[in-house]
């Protein structure tokens, strides 16, 4: 019986460690170190060699019915990325028999978890230390990729659907939902008031000529600077939506920041270097910010075991709460 989701947080490192080296040979790697550098969501291993270095990403989920081809199509878009832009994003690299992505089991972990392998990204996380000039380039990233992802076809069978956020946001107005766990009383009051109303803005939203593949997770977080470069990375949320709602994203982590308008301007300009917005771009952005709150509730909620399982739990929800607060006032 597969257990290791009832684990503590040391123990289940503990054991997917141990598979993320058994995972190793599948790709070619022999002796190499391995280093947990990330698990917030995907459990994230720095695996260094002595020719190169790689990210090995190890899916904490038990495998189910379409979760290979989920991971497949994300790398399918990376290779093509690479392919067809001179943007930085991470390399797929594919496993000797030819696939991008092995189920690998253990003694410990018999039901296997899914692994992926990319070179490892040099750089220094952006984090809390943005500036005009990369937020510049971010601009002109995202709008290079919305540019490409509008020639990729994903798989006629594609299990990387569209936001669904009608079905995201009615999550709140159902009183069977219990997520009383990490929410109090009455910010589970809020949610369920405000999450009607911004239904109905974002489907009030125009999103044609607007609309395609998606990072979806594009914050400063997810973002090097290398050398000058701007390098993004974790992919892994990618989806088709609104390109609004990619907008939303990175400016969501930034507009509590004294120099917030100076960012996002920069952040446009980048953006109109490649494709051009309609006068309503800042309205609909600021609608999805606001979508983007309900999105990090939700993460916490289904994805951590409780708020202060990592120390910018308590951070996340607060910040999305005073959106969401902010959002009821001016309505």
């Amino acid at each position: 019986m597969d257990t290791i989701d009832q684990l503590t947080r040391t123990q289940k490192r503990t054991r997917l460690r141990k598979l993320a080296r058994a995972a190793l040979s599948r790709f070619g790697i022999g002796r190499a170190d391995v280093k947990l550098v990330s698990d917030t969501t995907n459990f994230v291993f720095r695996v260094d060699t002595e020719e190169r270095s790689y990210a090995l990403r190890v899916d904490p989920f038990q495998p189910e019915g379409d979760s290979a081809s989920f991971h497949t199509e994300e790398l399918l878009w990376l290779s093509s990325i690479r392919n067809d832009t001179n943007l930085q994003v991470p390399t797929p690299v594919a496993a000797k028999d030819g696939s991008m992505v092995q189920l690998v089991s253990t003694a410990e972990i018999p039901a296997g978890r899914l692994v992926t392998l990319l070179h490892w990204m040099p750089g220094i996380l952006v984090g809390n230390q943005p500036t005009r000039k990369m937020m510049q380039q971010l601009g002109s990233f995202m709008s290079t990729l919305h540019r490409q992802g509008e020639g990729f076809s994903l798989p006629k069978d594609s299990v990387r659907t569209h936001i669904d956020w009608p079905d995201k946001l009615k999550f709140w107005q159902n009183p069977a939902n219990d997520a009383s766990g990490i929410l109090t009383s009455s910010q589970l009051e809020l949610c369920a008031l405000c999450s009607e109303s911004i239904l109905s803005d974002i489907l009030r939203v125009d999103c044609v000529g607007h609309y395609g593949l998606i990072h979806a997770d594009m914050h400063i977080y997810n973002c090097l600077r290398d050398d000058g470069q701007l390098k993004v990375i974790d992919f892994d949320d990618c989806c088709v939506g609104s390109h609004f709602y990619d907008m939303a994203v990175p400016l969501t982590y930034l507009d509590e920041r004294d120099d917030y308008l100076s960012l996002k301007e920069s952040f446009f300009d980048g953006y109109l270097e490649h494709r051009s917005l309609p006068e309503t771009t800042q309205g609909h952005v600021e609608t999805f910010m606001v979508a983007r709150a309900f999105d990090m509730i939700e993460w916490i909620y289904y994805c951590w075991p409780d708020v202060h399982a990592f120390p910018e739990g308590q951070m996340l929800l607060n910040a999305a709460f005073r959106r969401i607060e902010k959002y009821r006032v001016n309505c």
